[in-house]
């Protein structure tokens, strides 16, 4: 009788055990997410900002992490892989598709690559109001489109910033309409549109790995490049370069992005945590962009750069010549339908910006 006793006991006392522990919420253990960028390192505080200053979307990274793990009681632990240490924007794109990491900031421009329907947001000249950019990508376009990134590659789009906008920058003489861009050999990214952007303009388009770009125009293997003042400012380009036109042709949008799969796993909790920290962190970027986009303007100013704004009627000429050549690829690409709700949406959002709807 003792020894049916205590096996009894010890059964219970298992089976009270294996209880316990089955009811463990799933998310007390431990969630890692690697978060992946291209950005070099900054380090911002309340006093100070080291590093690569506040033209690194690091600070998404940064930001993101302190407030996941903060919310999450340490549920959820994010490691940050900067400066480009696990690949390149295009590969780090693939990684989160495939889930070997779980979290990017690679930009749009990358994602092209994957999900073509991108194209329709770069067409040259399309807006000239970040904001205007941002309500289309908000609104029900935008929407449409992070449907599609989900359902072509199983990424989803959390938020998302800007760069800022890019302009034309060379060592060889000042640039005010495309007329100026004659005979010039600009760096590009190493993408069909843009090539065919500057051929438009008029001058001769060099696709140059990044890495290889400041050693080219210190050399003079091309007389420029074209760039956000944030790219300008990282690059040092303003070394060997003297003028700047700020014509704007193009805004590459950054958004901070998730594997979906992983996504859906987390539980109701850790997704809304997921979700709002990525907004503030976004949040917090551009408004280290909107600092930078005013002070770097002196900053290059004093630097011996001149910057030109062009007028209404060059920018003009420039809008007619670049959507003339790049048009016809991008519909070749991806057809009509999403070049044109594109366009719509953004008139559309440039009325209401404008008028304060």
């Amino acid at each position: 009788m003792r020894r049916t006793y205590r096996i009894t006991f010890n059964c219970i006392v298992a089976l009270a055990i294996w209880a316990i522990i089955s009811n463990i919420p799933a998310h007390a253990k431990k969630i890692v997410i690697k978060l992946a960028s291209a950005a070099p390192v900054n380090n911002i505080t309340l006093t100070t900002i080291e590093g690569d200053g506040l033209s690194s979307e690091h600070t998404i990274a940064v930001i993101f992490k302190r407030n996941v793990e903060v919310r999450s009681n340490g549920e959820i632990e994010v490691k940050i892989f900067p400066n480009s240490q696990l690949g390149s924007e295009k590969e780090l794109w693939q990684s989160t598709q495939e889930g070997i990491i779980q979290m990017t900031t690679s930009s749009c421009g990358a994602l092209s690559n994957f999900v073509p329907e991108w194209l329709a947001f770069t067409t040259p000249y399309l807006y000239d109001s970040p904001h205007v950019m941002l309500k289309v990508l908000h609104g029900p376009v935008g929407q449409k489109f992070k449907n599609l990134v989900i359902k072509k590659i199983g990424v989803r789009i959390l938020a998302e910033s800007f760069f800022g906008f890019r302009h034309f920058m060379n060592g060889v003489k000042p640039i005010h309409s495309p007329g100026d861009t004659h005979g010039l050999k600009i760096r590009v990214m190493e993408t069909p549109e843009m090539v065919k952007m500057v051929e438009g303009l008029g001058a001769q388009a060099v696709p140059i790995d990044w890495s290889e770009l400041y050693t080219a125009l210190q050399q003079k293997v091309v007389d420029g490049w074209e760039n956000s003042f944030a790219g300008i400012i990282q690059s040092k380009t303003y070394e060997v370069q003297k003028y700047v036109v700020t014509d704007g042709h193009t805004n590459n949008v950054l958004p901070l992005s998730i594997n979906e799969k992983f996504f859906q796993s987390l539980s109701p909790d850790h997704q809304r945590i997921i979700i709002e920290s990525a907004s503030e962190a976004i949040d917090a970027f551009k408004g280290t962009l909107a600092i930078g986009n005013t002070l770097w303007v002196d900053e290059l100013k004093k630097l011996g750069i001149e910057i030109y704004t062009p007028t209404a009627e060059e920018m003009k000429q420039f809008r007619e010549l670049a959507q003339k050549a790049v048009n016809p690829y991008i519909i070749s690409i991806i057809g009509k339908e999403w070049v044109n709700e594109v366009a719509t949406a953004v008139r559309q959002a440039a009325e209401e910006y404008y008028k304060g709807n």
